[in-house]
């Protein structure tokens, strides 16, 4: 497996600085956009569109499989430990709703993850999901997830949760901003559909395995 560090990918010894980190929900009724209110650069966006998908009760996890170790990973090989998250998630908290969901950071374009926000209900019969959730992370390799719980004024209570070591919760003041003018993924070109050349299509069907289907004529 391919991997990249951050600083190799950088040129330079540096860290992510998380309060940067811009996350959205792909919702039946568009994204929305997050981030923490002291980094927030652009208009904050009304609530209602959050109350409409989250009722008051709901506890919101967003996790991820992308990158295991803060590092840089292949497009291939994230997406298909997403999958396997993915079928993870469904198996374990069974009737949940399951938004896709990313992150990235403006100012490091090729550091772009996608993810999933698991909507879990007020009375739902499984009570121990934040331990769920948290055990995936420890699986998939990541540092933290994040975990939230809506408010009848349409507003969360979140937490970054630090997975590494022990289960900490940290508080975080989120906002909801206005969406990005372009979709994120394309501000680097690692992480859009779009086909830049032949090789790039190979290397892809040989990683999944289906290069020998392909006849170049």
């Amino acid at each position: 497996m391919e991997v990249v560090s951050v600083a190799e990918e950088l040129g330079k010894d540096d860290e992510v600085d998380w309060l940067e980190c811009i996350s959205a929900i792909e919702t039946d009724q568009g994204l929305i956009y997050f981030c923490d209110a002291e980094y927030s650069k652009t208009t904050k966006a009304e609530a209602a569109h959050f109350r409409a998908s989250f009722p008051c009760g709901t506890s919101l996890y967003s996790i991820t499989a992308y990158n295991p170790f803060n590092t840089v990973t292949n497009r291939v090989t994230n997406e298909l430990a997403n999958l396997e998250l993915l079928k993870d998630v469904r198996e374990l908290l069974p009737g949940c709703n399951i938004y896709n969901n990313f992150s990235f950071f403006p100012s490091r374009p090729y550091h772009f993850e996608r993810g999933f926000t698991i909507q879990v209900p007020q009375d739902y019969e499984v009570k121990n999901h934040a331990m769920i959730i948290y055990s995936l992370a420890i699986k998939y390799d990541q540092a933290a997830f994040f975990k939230g719980v809506v408010l009848d004024n349409g507003l969360t209570i979140p937490y970054v949760v630090l997975v590494q070591g022990e289960y900490t919760e940290i508080k975080e003041n989120l906002v909801s901003i206005e969406p990005a003018p372009i979709h994120p993924a394309f501000l680097h070109q690692a992480n859009h559909a779009i086909f830049h050349n032949l090789n790039d299509i190979l290397c892809m069907l040989n990683q999944v395995g289906l290069l020998k289907f392909v006849i170049i004529l």
